[in-house]
């Protein structure tokens, strides 16, 4: 019996199952929920800016590379045209790329020989939910993007690792995905290069070569990198030296990575789901297990070398290894069936106890997870947010207003919020705390111009000069000990920078509006 593929005489339910559609149709509904995070407003006000004819590390100071940018274009030009907020166009922006990938996959997944309904299902229902419910406070963070567009090239490894044959129109295309996805970040090369080994070996070549899909991928990593050198060569003579002085003072240190819970959990479970076919050596079953636990192992290696700490980081490791548990219950599933006698047997399982054990400790966050929508529902944003917005909507409405922080949250996204602009280098300090790493509890020196290194002297007279060029409407400036990668020191950002006589004349014209939380608002009279 011929296995139908789509656009074939097989039934309409087999070709798009049902319930794939209806977990697709909550995904998109939960997406127009979510609020819009800090990174994403930021990207999106930068991809206006270079529409504007701005350019990347010169007129806007950025350490990541410009594709994020790039990508924002659209949406960016989309919100320009129709009247759509901007937590809105980012949500339509990523619901788009999950579409996308969604009917990629399933375009896989329906050719010959492939998973069985069940497994298929499965698989796509689990991808959607977790790349959606994990991500509800980051839509539109690169991890969640290249989670989507990396998801269908992981469909298609687990046939090329069965030795199974794919259009080559179709690995073109699912390889554009993954490449646009793995350029998001370099660190992004680990969960490619480990679904790549997994392959090789399971195919068992002496002399591998590049299938179509992974030379795609790295014809894409390649252009790429001429892109970024003759369009911004910025980026490698002032942002990476930028970032390499300063940005390391927001890590936590690789130990305290290696250590937390969450990396030992699914360190072990990515290692478990690629021994177990390796044990059960079930020949009738795709290794789509092996696939996803090496994707979640290659983006755990990215989480970890990036030395950050920050909560998105891990999430498309999870999000594998949640695709890997289902996968490795397939190939379970199927040694209890056809193994009836001896150590495999045994093996089998002690597996199906890992499965299920790995199945229950997915459920609880799930569950919490959807117990946040709720709260999304009743009100997108806390009220710190709203509140903020509030008073930047009375009295800045396509006016500038500039944010004291470390952060950048919450500037962003208080500024798209608001309709306010942000016409200046930077998106928050982040160059302070690496400058100033005092004892916690304490205030520190704070060095006048003329004691400045270079590094510094160049941030300051670049923040002074923003400012004094562009006076913003509303300055608000966070105080308190809990200011980001600050180790616990109150900075105070005027003091700072009221050494310049020029900042000092400014901000003699503003008076106090009031405190919201930590926040001091400040108005130009």
């Amino acid at each position: 019996m011929t296995i139908p593929e789509i656009g074939s005489r097989g039934r309409w339910h087999d070709r798009w199952p049902p319930e794939t559609m209806l977990v697709l149709a909550l995904a998109i509904m939960i997406l127009l929920f979510a609020p819009l995070n800090a990174d994403s407003g930021w990207y999106l006000l930068g991809a206006r800016r270079v529409l504007g004819g701005e350019r990347l590390y010169v007129d806007l100071i950025e350490v990541n590379p410009p594709l994020i940018f790039w990508m924002f274009v659209p949406p960016a030009i989309i919100s320009d045209y129709l009247p759509i907020s901007d937590d809105v166009v980012v949500s339509l922006f990523v619901a788009a790329l999950l579409l996308s990938s969604f009917f990629l996959a399933l375009r896989v997944l329906a050719l010959p020989r492939g998973p069985g309904r069940i497994v298929k299902s499965c698989l796509v229902c689990a991808f959607l939910l977790s790349v959606v419910l994990l991500f509800l406070f980051g839509v539109g963070q690169r991890e969640q993007i290249c989670a989507i567009l990396f998801f269908p090239y992981t469909v298609l490894a687990g046939r090329a690792a069965s030795r199974l044959e794919t259009p080559r129109w179709l690995a073109i295309v699912v390889g554009i995905f993954a490449g646009a996805g793995v350029a998001l970040k370099p660190f992004f090369l680990a969960p490619w290069l480990a679904v790549e080994f997994v392959v090789v070996a399971a195919q068992r070549q002496r002399f591998p070569f590049l299938r179509t899909a992974s030379s795609v991928v790295l014809l894409i990593q390649c252009l790429y990198a001429a892109i970024v050198i003759v369009v911004t060569p910025a980026y490698l003579s002032r942002a990476i030296p930028l970032a390499r002085a300063t940005y390391w003072a927001y890590g936590i240190g690789g130990r305290a990575l290696l250590s937390s819970r969450l990396v030992v959990v699914l360190l072990l479970w990515s290692l478990t789901a690629l021994a177990i076919p390796l044990l059960l050596r079930v020949r009738r079953v795709q290794p789509l297990g092996q696939v996803y636990a090496a994707a979640s192992l290659g983006f755990l290696i990215s989480y970890v070398a990036q030395l950050k700490g920050f909560w998105y980081h891990p999430i498309p490791a999870q999000i594998f290894a949640v695709l890997a548990v289902v996968a490795t219950g397939e190939t379970v599933w199927e040694a209890l069936v056809s193994i009836k006698f001896g150590w495999r047997r045994v093996a089998a399982t002690m597996s199906a106890l890992a499965v299920l054990f790995a199945v229950i400790a997915c459920l609880a966050p799930a569950i919490q997870q959807f117990r946040s929508i709720r709260a999304v529902v009743t009100s997108r944003y806390p009220p710190l947010i709203a509140r903020m917005a509030d008073t930047i909507r009375e009295g800045a409405v396509g006016e500038p207003v500039y944010v004291f922080s470390t952060s950048v949250w919450p500037a962003f996204p208080i500024v798209n919020l608001a309709g306010a602009t942000w016409p200046y280098h930077y998106n928050c300090l982040w160059p302070l705390p690496a400058l100033y790493r005092g004892i916690p509890g304490t205030e520190p020196h704070y060095r006048l111009p003329d004691e400045q290194g270079r590094l510094e002297k160049a941030f300051f007279d670049t923040i002074v000069s923003d400012l004094t060029t562009t006076p913003p409407r509303l300055l608000i400036v966070e105080h308190g000990t809990r200011m980001q990668a600050m180790r616990g020191q109150d900075f105070n950002f005027i003091r700072y920078f009221s050494g310049s006589a020029k900042f000092a004349t400014l901000f003699g014209r503003y008076h106090r509006l009031g405190t919201i939380a930590d926040w001091e608002f400040f108005e130009r009279w």
